[in-house]
């Protein structure tokens, strides 16, 4: 895993979602799913460019913001994939998850 630190975390189950920002001049476009357990990355999951915030929705999903492209990537934890990605504006930094559904947002 090339990252200098995790920007967002969070455990699902056994699996801890990690993602990897980059650098401005060059972002990273992935979130690294690490088995608890073994402290092992189990798999790559390719999302958008500068990814950053993490959030977990009722343990089906992951969501993702990508700073960089604008979009949150929705990913499934079952299939370990994105399922969608969703076009929010310039920036989209943090993500609060809510029973009504994903709120992207800017702390700052």
């Amino acid at each position: 895993m090339r990252c200098r630190r995790p920007v967002g975390r969070k455990p699902v189950g056994r699996f801890v979602y990690v993602a990897n920002q980059g650098t401005e001049a060059k972002p990273n476009d992935t979130v690294s799913v690490i088995d608890v357990a073994s402290g092992k990355v189990v798999k790559t999951i390719h999302t958008g460019a500068g990814t950053h915030g993490v959030v977990v929705g009722n343990d089906a999903f992951v969501l993702v913001t990508n700073i960089v492209d604008g979009t949150v990537s929705l990913i499934s934890v079952k299939d370990q994939a994105v399922l969608t990605s969703y076009a929010v504006g310039k920036g989209p930094n943090g993500i609060t998850y809510q029973s009504a559904g994903p709120i992207p947002g800017d702390a700052g």
